[in-house]
């Protein structure tokens, strides 16, 4: 079964989108996890912006075009290069 994936401009497009309409929240996330945090990729830190503003994985997966999976693994991967003790750690450490 071959399934279709998203272009990385299509999900840069849909990042934009997701930018505008919380007016600019999560574009100032962006750039302060990436400042505080330069080991994260620029996806994890997009994902990180987002758990910053309190959304769920699934919302997350619905605003970046990527599965829901594929979000835990983000946040996972951005968990231990934080060097968090627990998962939930995450959010208290990104804020």
């Amino acid at each position: 079964m071959i399934t279709k994936r998203r272009s990385r401009k299509k999900r840069n497009i849909a990042w934009e989108q997701a930018e505008l309409s919380s007016g600019g929240l999560y574009a100032q996330n962006f750039h302060e996890v990436k400042a505080k945090y330069p080991k994260l990729t620029p996806m994890q830190c997009r994902v990180c912006a987002l758990v910053m503003a309190m959304l769920p994985s699934w919302k997350i997966a619905e605003i970046l075009g990527i599965s829901e999976r594929t979000v835990e693994n983000h946040r996972y991967k951005a968990h231990l290069a934080l060097g968090c003790e627990t998962y939930d750690r995450l959010e208290k450490a990104l804020i």
